[in-house]
């Protein structure tokens, strides 16, 4: 792709609003990132620029907006770059074009202060950058480019201490891997399972204090669906890629403690499922029109 750069003239004319994206531009001036600071609308995208200087990116990390900043198009960053973004401050920020990352580039990240960390180009990393990453004052992690996680870093990254861990990325899980996970406290996403054994649901209920989001599974054993009737968390369970649930599976779930149980994908129940998800105490969201699930409410009088 031929480069272009970013000018202090068009960086002035975007911040006077006479140019809607700057996501075509691969390289900045320094003087064009400091004009860039007087932008006041919300995202900052930059996410054409491929390469950033440790210069540029101090400026871009010394603004005192808090908005996002887009930095998708870095496919590498290095150390110096990484401390020189340290100081940022805001909701996003998006490096979701790096594939790998240095252990002392992570712990230079982990000293900003965003909502949301979007690093979901990573493959795979170390155990002290997971342990790094977890540090970071922000909401939510996003690192769903993560396979095949090793129980060490998953034990890292459980010990984050925001609101959200998402790692989409995992297609199974194993008994360990799953068990450290289970020590995160927030809402855990693992979307990216198709199938779940019942000692890996065992190990992911032992939960107590989050949300677990496994709407990847399409199909789940009365065996799993009994283990992971043991959840405790204060949050929801989501299966939502479930279409059917055996009757088995139906009590189970139904008699479990955590406050949400989310089956949006299903597409038919037998009138024993129905009326065993119809007789839960705490809430269920199916989709609309499961008609023997609507009667089994209505005669029970009691809520989804």
């Amino acid at each position: 792709m031929k480069e272009k750069l970013l000018t202090k003239e068009i960086a002035e004319q975007f911040v006077a609003g006479k140019i809607d994206s700057l996501d075509e531009f691969t390289s900045i001036e320094n003087n064009a990132a400091q004009a860039l600071g007087f932008f006041k609308g919300d995202p900052l995208s930059l996410n054409g620029l491929t390469s950033l200087s440790a210069e540029t990116a101090k400026i871009l990390a010394s603004f005192k907006r808090r908005g996002d900043l887009y930095l998708a198009g870095l496919i590498n960053l290095t150390d110096e770059v990484a401390m020189a973004l340290s100081p940022f401050k805001g909701y996003w920020l998006d490096l979701d074009g790096l594939t790998s990352i240095t252990d002392e580039s992570a712990k230079a990240l982990a000293s900003v202060k965003v909502t949301h960390l979007y690093l979901n180009g990573l493959r795979s990393i170390t155990a002290v950058t997971a342990k790094a990453l977890a540090t970071v004052k922000a909401e939510s992690l996003f690192l769903n480019g993560l396979t095949n996680l090793s129980e060490e870093v998953a034990k890292a990254l459980a010990s984050f201490n925001g609101l959200a861990l998402s790692l989409n990325g995992q297609t199974n899980l194993a008994e360990g891997t799953a068990k450290a996970l289970a020590t995160f406290t927030g809402s855990l996403y693992l979307n990216g399972l198709t199938s779940l054994t019942a000692t890996s649901a065992k190990a992911l209920a032992s939960c107590n204090a989050c949300s677990l989001m496994l709407n990847g599974l399409n199909n789940l054993s009365d065996e799993a669906a009994n283990a992971l009737a043991s959840f405790r968390g204060t949050g929801s369970l989501q299966l939502n890629g479930l279409a059917s649930l055996s009757d088995k599976a139906a009590k189970a779930l139904a008699s479990a403690k955590f406050d949400e149980l989310w089956l949006n994908g299903l597409t038919s129940l037998s009138d024993k499922a129905a009326k065993a998800l119809a007789s839960r105490e705490d809430s269920v969201f199916v989709p609309d029109g499961l008609k023997n699930y609507e009667d089994a409410v209505s005669s029970n009088h009691g809520r989804p």
